[in-house]
């Protein structure tokens, strides 16, 4: 049988057809076979992932663990070194007190050693002094009409001391009123003389007058005098008194003991006015007079003691 061109051409391509269709079919087969092999190695990967994540989590748990227990044994530890310091603190407690006990002991032991030679020597002095009672019966009649003398001095110099500080402090009081008022005025009368000097005068101008505040007084300060120039104020502080002074302020260090100090200016007559500072004198007996420069007053003692 002979077969015609047309008919070889169409066996040929129905041939390739068949051949392609069975190699795409083969090639689909294959890239079916990759995914395939892709998705089972991907969920290769994820079995994976959750069995390193199951074993980073069983790892995490044995450690917790383990740091539960270090914390329980850092607890026990803890509990044991409050156990002992407790013990310590309890063992020096009875040492101290044993030591107490001891010391009172020592104490007592040494105030009846006291006693004893007290009542040995008030024995002596009582036998000494039945020879000597007449004399000083006599020597104490003596020191207290002396006594009385000098409290009846002592109250004059006390009756003269308040009554100048009352004339002094009245005085003060006057003045310092005056003084305020001057100032207060011409304070005032600069501050219309700027007024006038800045605003134009017209006959129909008219200033108005800014009332100027009273400058209230300090406490425990004396203000400066009342003359053109001030007055450099310097305290006489006696060596060995109990305080210091820094300019014209004076600090007193031990409120209990006296301090008597004086300043300048000295004056003839008249009356100046300085500023100073006395500190830390609360509480305490303070007063302010007027002394003839000549007196020296000496430390730790009131201005009407004897020493001064």
């Amino acid at each position: 049988m002979i077969l015609s061109h047309d008919t070889v051409l169409m066996f040929l391509r129905l041939s390739e057809d068949q051949q392609k269709s069975k190699q795409e079919k083969i090639n689909a087969l294959n890239e079916r076979d990759l995914i395939v092999e892709e998705r089972n190695g991907l969920q290769r990967d994820n079995e994976i992932a959750l069995t390193e994540r199951d074993g980073e989590r069983q790892e995490k748990e044995r450690a917790q663990v383990e740091l539960n227990r270090a914390q329980v044994e850092l607890n026990r530890t803890q509990n044991e070194l409050n156990r002992e310091r407790s013990e310590k603190d309890q063992q020096k407690r009875r040492a101290d007190s044993a030591q107490v006990e001891l010391n009172r002991a020592n104490a007592q032991k040494e105030r009846e050693k006291l006693e004893k030679e007290r009542a040995q020597f008030e024995l002596n002095r009582e036998r000494t002094e039945k020879d000597q009672q007449k004399r000083r019966a006599d020597s104490a009649q003596v020191e207290l009409n002396r006594a009385k003398t000098q409290i009846d001095q002592e109250k004059q110099r006390t009756n003269n001391a308040e009554e100048l500080t009352r004339i002094f402090q009245s005085q003060v009081e006057t003045t310092q009123s005056e003084v305020t008022r001057l100032t207060s005025e011409v304070r005032r009368l600069n501050q219309v003389l700027q007024i006038r000097e800045t605003v134009p005068s017209t006959p129909k101008a008219q200033l108005k007058q800014t009332p100027v505040p009273t400058p209230k007084p300090k406490q425990a300060i004396l203000q400066v005098t009342s003359s053109a120039q001030a007055i450099t104020v310097n305290l006489r502080v006696p060596s060995g008194i109990s305080g210091h002074k820094d300019a014209n302020r004076f600090n007193h260090d031990n409120t209990l003991a006296n301090c008597t100090i004086s300043t300048d200016p000295i004056i003839s007559e008249g009356i100046v006015y300085y500023e100073s500072v006395f500190e830390n004198h609360d509480n305490q007996g303070f007063a302010v007079g007027i002394a003839d420069s000549s007196v020296v007053f000496k430390p730790n003692y009131g201005p009407e003691a004897n020493e001064n």
